[in-house]
């Protein structure tokens, strides 16, 4: 469950749903037969209107997540659709992030292989110590971390460095 003061948790799903590849969207459409919904979710923000959609999905070689929030800010109602994915031990492979709102329309492409990060094939030098990604609008990529370091419940990690990606601009970080 999210413990964040700016969002409630208000709808998850659990189990196995398996989706077929004639079911799924064009932009799914690579997704391979045995892939598998493990969790959906829906969360509310509390610091304004918006809600966000997130599945987690099991795949043939790792993971992947994708959701939808559609949130009102400051410059009006905006739309971002996210997705990540990544390997078996949980190592980011690679994320797209589009964002729409009133004052236009961005979006990143990043990619994650042996320890450099690239943006829209650039390498973002910059991120070199990190070790995952991270919106920092969505509690979704926190399973990230929470699976690879796969520690006891009530346990806790040392300092993790993540690329952190801004709400609204796109924008990234350590």
């Amino acid at each position: 469950m999210d413990s964040c003061p700016r969002r409630r948790f208000l709808f998850v799903t659990s189990g196995m749903l398996t989706l077929t590849v004639h079911a799924l969207g064009p932009e799914m459409r690579t997704m391979n037969a045995a892939s598998q919904i493990v969790r959906s979710g829906l969360w509310e923000w509390l610091t304004g209107p918006g809600l966000q959609r997130f599945e987690l999905v099991r795949e043939e070689n790792g993971w992947k997540a994708r959701g939808t929030i559609v949130a009102l800010g400051e410059r009006g109602p905006a739309e971002a659709v996210y997705s990540w994915s990544c390997d078996e031990e949980w190592r980011t492979r690679q994320a797209d992030i589009s964002l729409r709102d009133q004052s236009c329309e961005r979006s990143l492409h990043v990619i994650a292989k042996n320890g450099r990060w690239f943006e829209n094939g650039q390498e973002k030098k910059q991120l070199a110590r990190c070790v995952d990604i991270d919106l920092g609008w969505s509690p979704s990529t926190n399973t990230i971390a929470i699976r690879r370091l796969n520690l006891p419940i009530g346990a806790r990690s040392a300092p993790l460095t993540m690329a952190w990606v801004r709400f609204r601009s796109l924008h990234w970080s350590p």
